[in-house]
């Protein structure tokens, strides 16, 4: 149990340091949609450039009904999220070079 409540501290700590607004889009960062985006779209970048469509299809790879309305909603609040995300981009940069 101690691990579990560690394990989530964490991830909502990074949230808070790479994409804080990320919980304006999803107020439970453990639903099956917020976890296909962190499966599919790790950071704020890989989002921004992309389309509401392109979202909803890495998002179909893990789930049965990604798209619909509320989908669609959902992918287009985190693309103009990310687009203007104030989170730390500096380790994720040096991820990418190594």
């Amino acid at each position: 149990m101690t691990n579990s409540v560690r394990l989530q501290n964490r991830i909502i700590r990074w949230l808070d340091i790479r994409f804080p607004e990320y919980i304006s889009v999803f107020k439970d960062w453990a639903c099956k949609r917020s976890l296909a985006t962190f499966k599919e779209f790790p950071s704020p970048q890989d989002l921004a450039s992309l389309s509401v469509s392109e979202v909803i299809t890495g998002w179909r790879e893990h789930m049965k009904r990604a798209g619909g309305s509320t989908g669609m909603q959902k992918a287009a609040q985190l693309i103009a999220h990310a687009k203007s995300s104030i989170g730390e981009t500096t380790a994720l940069c040096i991820n990418k070079i190594t």
